[in-house]
């Protein structure tokens, strides 16, 4: 289950769409991958911007590859760094 911002929880079948999952199935590129599952996690929580972030190898630095919104060239500008502000102690905490 995911928890939805507005308070909504996306259960299983919301999240398997027989489309969704053959078109990234048909995807070889991490890239485009990773924009379709953002761009279906937007329209499942209903949010006007959401990023994938990924770990830099073994560094405490994340990059989000896949930004969309508003805010995209701030988002993928600005690495979140592994127990630094309120992203960065959420990423260390899992909280």
């Amino acid at each position: 289950m995911l928890d939805a911002p507005c308070g909504a929880v996306v259960g299983p079948a919301a999240v398997a769409d027989a489309g969704f999952e053959s078109d990234i199935a048909a995807t070889r590129e991490l890239e485009p991958v990773l924009e379709k599952i953002a761009t279906h996690a937007m329209n499942i929580m209903r949010v006007s911007d959401i990023a994938i972030y990924l770990r830099e190898g073994e560094s405490d630095i994340f990059r989000a590859p896949v930004a969309l919104g508003k805010y995209v060239t701030e988002i993928k500008e600005s690495p979140v760094y592994l127990g630094r502000g309120i992203s960065g102690n959420i990423l260390k905490s899992g909280k």
